[in-house]
Formats: structure tokens, sequence, C-alpha cells
């Protein structure tokens, strides 16, 4: 009859319980036991800077019944219980903290209280036993998070629950902070599910001391509270539409830490979120305000609008009710301000000319360097939790040493432009290593569509291209016109952006977008003058100044973003091609 019973995943958050952690993890594995012949212990050692993650790793080598996710840098509470939900693969998901304030053996009486009408069992103390003023703010916080969320529950924070997976096909978690704890109930009420209590016994602090009990993080923990109280209580979205996510899904294979976020679709990710693009006035970020917009993200476009960078009010003609436009230099002050309150952080400003970083290095450093390093300040004090994406360039790479480029490949850049994106892809990694800012980057290749700045040649050569065959003017491509490169719509662009920002495990990482199928210059202007219905090329000599920072054939690895996004570029060459040449002909007037 027991192998009837369903498969049990118990899981322990852990950060520093070196002392507490191998006993919790024998006694959950001798109870599970009990309960089903199917079962696994997990622990997430979240960036413990003791030796919490050298113990469980010891452990796994002689256990072969537990798992270990380590998260390099220290995730908080929320983003601890959001891996360990993912990393899941039971029927029954079992969790409590791994700090033995709770016995787990009393995981039986949850499972007991697990009847078929019965989707989620919550634990409630039945005598807090903690110094008295942990008693004290513990007994306001219940009662203010219940009042204010509607809680029909006995107790609020007790990290002692037991739950079948398929909650998680219709609820989503998004918090990093203890206040994960309110959202999962909240979410888990909304959606109608059927919550029984069971009383539980809690114990002293054997070891180590509470990471949450500080004014510093007590406050953060406050602004967080408001913030979800503000989405789920004060403007809250139906619960099918605001949870589309399923985190409890299984992870995707691979990767450094062996956790990845599964999303049954990273663009449903966004509905009611609050996000920022810089540069959201150029080719790319408006692009990607428009399908922010789309699917109901609250979205900001930040744009210096300086005179040939790219930027263009008719770029958001149309959604203007639907994105907030704030003209502002992200060389400024304003940054502090506008990244308050925000989910997402799509970092697209920056000077991308090559030539340009030639002629004027200075305005590129404080463009591309000193203003990235100013606006991950601006995160870290004002909005740690925030998620970046900045756009990168696969320009860091100069002229390959192999083909096809992958993200491994020396970085040599061959101008100033590459230096300075180097510099200001740096900044955003060790902010992630450093202070646990959720960054990542994606290296970008030729990116070609509608919203691209063709008015001059300064910023690469597929914009030019394109204006040129749309408008019978004489394409001249230098040199032999057999140098291969690889391009990308911008809604496969975009697209890139949108999964790493709804995947956890985008973060720290780089990622070369780019198309396994290159061409050389000289295809490509055959193919737009075909697609264009006429015109006309000539091959000539390489002026000097483009000569010496040419980076001759290039062409990327896209494997790493197949494997952790699920991206790939879907849309083909000559329909893109096609669908930009119709839309520059169709509003001439606001791009010459």
């Amino acid at each position: 009859m027991r192998r009837e019973k369903p498969g049990l995943s118990v899981f322990f958050p852990a950060y520093n319980d070196a002392g507490t952690i191998a006993s919790l993890a024998i006694v959950a594995h001798m109870t599970a036991r009990e309960l089903t012949d199917d079962h696994e212990v997990i622990v997430v050692d979240d960036g413990s800077p003791d030796h919490t993650g050298e113990l469980l790793d010891e452990m796994a080598r002689v256990y072969p019944w537990l798992r270990v996710v380590h998260h390099g840098q220290n995730r908080g509470y929320g983003g601890a219980l959001r891996s360990g939900f993912q990393a899941a693969r039971k029927e029954l998901v079992f969790y409590t903290d791994g700090d033995a304030q709770y016995d787990p053996r009393e995981m039986r009486a949850l499972y007991e209280a697990l009847s078929p009408g019965v989707d989620f069992v919550n634990g409630y103390k039945i005598s807090r036993q903690d110094p008295l003023h942990r008693v004290v703010i513990g007994r306001l916080y219940h009662w203010l998070v219940k009042l204010a969320f509607g809680l029909r529950l006995r107790d609020v924070d007790c990290d002692f629950r037991l739950m079948r997976r398929s909650v998680f096909d219709k609820v989503t978690l998004t918090r990093s902070s203890g206040v994960i704890c309110v959202e999962l109930m909240k979410k888990v009420q909304d959606h109608g599910f059927r919550i029984a209590e069971v009383p539980v016994h809690h114990f002293h602090r054997s070891y180590g001391k509470s990471q949450f009990f500080n004014f510093r993080r007590v406050g953060r923990t406050l602004v967080d509270l408001g913030r979800l109280w503000l989405e789920l209580v004060v403007r809250p979205a139906a619960p099918e539409a605001r949870d589309r996510a399923q985190p409890g899904r299984r992870s995707l294979p691979g990767g450094d830490d062996g956790c990845r976020q599964a999303v049954s679709d990273h663009r449903e990710f966004y509905a009611g979120r609050r996000v920022l693009v810089t540069g959201g006035l150029g080719f790319i970020g408006s692009n990607l305000c428009r399908a922010l917009a789309e699917v109901g993200a609250a979205v900001t476009a930040v744009d210096s609008l300086l005179p040939d960078y790219g930027g263009n009010l008719f770029n958001l003609a149309g959604y203007e009710d639907r994105v907030r436009i704030n003209i502002a230099d992200v060389r400024g002050h304003g940054m502090e301000y506008l990244v308050r309150g925000q989910d997402v952080l799509f970092n697209l400003a920056g000077q991308v000319s090559h030539l340009d970083s030639m002629q004027d290095p200075v305005t590129d450093l404080e463009i591309n360097c000193t203003s990235q390093l100013k606006l991950l300040e601006a995160v870290r004090r004002g909005n740690p939790e925030l998620k970046i994406v900045y756009a990168g360039t696969r320009q860091i790479y100069g002229r390959p040493l192999y083909l096809p480029v992958d993200e491994r490949h020396l970085l040599q850049p061959v101008d100033v432009n590459g230096i300075n994106k180097i510099s200001g892809e740096f900044y955003h990694l060790v902010y992630h290593q450093v202070y646990g800012i959720r960054a990542s980057s994606l290296r970008l290749t030729n990116t070609y569509g509608p919203r691209q700045l063709i008015k001059h040649n300064r910023q690469g050569f597929i914009g030019w291209f394109v204006r040129q065959a749309a408008f019978g003017e004489e394409i001249l491509v230098f040199g032999d016109g057999r140098q291969k490169r690889d391009l990308n719509h911008v809604d496969d662009v975009v697209d890139a952006f949108l999964r790493a920002g709804a995947m956890d495990a985008a973060d720290g990482q780089v990622f070369n977008l780019g198309d396994a199928r290159p061409l050389s210059l000289l295809a490509l202007v055959e193919l737009l003058v075909e697609v264009a219905g006429g015109g006309r090329y000539r091959l000539v000599p390489f002026p000097p100044e483009r000569a010496r920072i040419d980076i001759g054939d290039f062409h990327a690895d896209t494997g790493k973003a197949r494997a952790v996004l699920g991206w790939e570029p879907r849309v083909p060459l000559r329909s893109g091609l096609a669908d930009t040449i119709a839309y520059y002909r169709a509003h001439r007037e606001h791009y010459l």
C-alpha cells in the first residue's frame, strides 16, 4: 500500500546552519521514508559563509537521498525558498527552516492532514520559544499581515508547511525576502486552494543567530511588504492573469548552481510588474517597451534624446498612454529616484558607435562606464531587489580567434567602445557577486528591424544598408564583401531580453545572441536589393578609420542562451528585411 502513496520532496533553506542542518536532513529522511517509498531531501545553501556548503557536499557523497543546491551569493530567504520549490520533483512538497526551531518528525501530522479534500497544510506554533522582543515583534507582524492581506490563518509566519506540487501550476512566487511567506499564503488563499492547519512545536534556536532581526533588514522587509500589499490588495490582477509562471516545474538541466527557473510563458511573467527601460526611445529599447506594454507591464521608458544617438519619440507612437516616458540622462542623478519601486530594469542606455568612441572617447567613457556605475549604486542603495538585464555587445571579443565565438573567448576589443562596454558589463557582474544584485548581460550581435536609427552610418552597417536599399541609394560595401556576419531581428532580441528578465537562471550570467547561419556582406546586399525590388551596390576600399577597427568574420555560438533561456532566433532573414524596408518606406519622414 505504501507504494501507492504520493512521492515527497523535503527541503530546507539553509544559511550559516552548519551546526544543525546535518541532523535535520537525516531526521527528515528517516521520517519521510516512513510516509512513502518515494522521497528526496534537498538543502538549499544560500551562499553561507560558514562551512554549511562543505558539510552538505560531504553528506551528499555519502547519502544518495540528499541533493544540495548551492547559491554562489546569498539571495535572501525568498530566493532560497524559490530555489527549493523549483528543485522539488515529487508530487508533495514539504519545507521548514534549517535552524532546527521545528522538529521534522512532526511532518507526520501534516502528512496525515493532507486528505483528498486538502491542497495545503499550514503549521501553527503551539507556543513561540523566542526571546521576548522577538515574540512581541512576531505577534505585531502577524496581526499586521493578517489584517492587511485578509489572511484567514492562525499563524502567518510558521515555516512548517506541506503542499501539493500542483499548487504551483497556478501560484507564482516572486519575492526574495522573508515576505515570500505572505506572498505564498495570500496567493494560495486567493486561488481558492483548500488549507488545513496543524499545531506544531517551536523550539529555542540552538545554533547561530537570526538573520532577520536587525533594523536594516526589518526596514527592507516592511518596504517589500508594502509593495506586496499594493500589488495583491490595492491593485490586484485576477489570480489567473497574475500567476502564469510556474516556479514549481522541473528545473532546466545544467547550470552552475543546479537551479534553473522554468517559466511556462516568459512574457506573461511581466503582467502587472513595474519595468524600467533605459534607452527606451531607442531602437531595441522602444521595441522592448512596446512588447512589455502588450503583456500588461507598467513600463517607464527613460531616454536622454541626445542628437544622433537613436532616441525617437515616434518609436513609441500609439503607446503614449501605455508607456510612461521620462526624458533623463543616465549620467545625471535622476536615476536614484527612477529605480525605486521597479521590479525589472532593462539597461539599454549607451553610446554604441564604434567610430564615435574613437573620436570622442571621454563621452563614451562617461556613458558606458561612469553612468553604469552610478546606476548600479542607485540600485544598490535604493532598490537592491531589482532584476537587471544589461545590453552588452559582441564587439568586446574583437577579432575572433575561432568561430563560432562562445562566451569563453578571449576579450580583446579593437576600439574604445568595446573596452568601455566590457567595463559596463563587468560592473553589473561584480555587483551581482559582491552585493547580490540580480544582473545579467546579453552580448548582442548585428540587430536590424523597425525603429532603428538610419540617419547616418556611424552605428553599424545594417541600418545604413537597409536605408540605402529601401530608398534606392547606392550601397557601398567595404573591401571584397566576403566578411561574414550573423544578424538578429529586433523581435528575437526583445524575446531574449524578456527571457533573461523572467528567469533566475540568468542571474550573474552572460549570453551570446546571434545566428548559426552567418552570411557574407555581399550576399546580404544582394538579398536586400532583391527584397527591395531594385537597387545597386558597389565594392569600395575600406576607409582607413574603419579598417583599423574592423573585426573580419564573426558569428556567435548561442548554445548557452538556448540551453539556459530556451532562446532561438525565429524571424527568417528574408521576411525580416522585407518588413523592415516596408516600415521605413511607410514612415520615412520620421527617420530621415
